[in-house]
């Protein structure tokens, strides 16, 4: 999949927890942009936020916007999951 220069791939709609899976690479032009929901009172933890699952290679550039469900934060003493990949990764 490639995601144009003026591409946008929306998760952000309120919910946490959209998975988005793309079964080939990923690739994604200058300009591209991947919207997700996030919830940063919650690190670490799996269901804090849209995901991406990539079952090849992500190459690219492209710009993630997040949009907070909570107005609440935490210290994160883990990353929050938004992308995986099975191949390389040079996103």
């Amino acid at each position: 999949f490639t995601n144009q220069s003026t591409g946008v791939l929306s998760q952000a709609n309120g919910r946490l927890s959209d998975v988005l899976t793309i079964a080939g690479n990923y690739i994604g032009a200058p300009g591209s942009r991947v919207q997700q929901d996030i919830d940063l009172a919650l690190p670490g933890n799996a269901d804090a936020g849209d995901r991406i699952v990539i079952g090849g290679s992500a190459s690219g550039a492209t710009t993630f916007v997040f949009n907070p469900t909570s107005s609440r934060r935490a210290v994160f003493t883990a990353p929050i999951p938004v992308f995986t990949t099975s191949g390389d990764n040079t996103l």
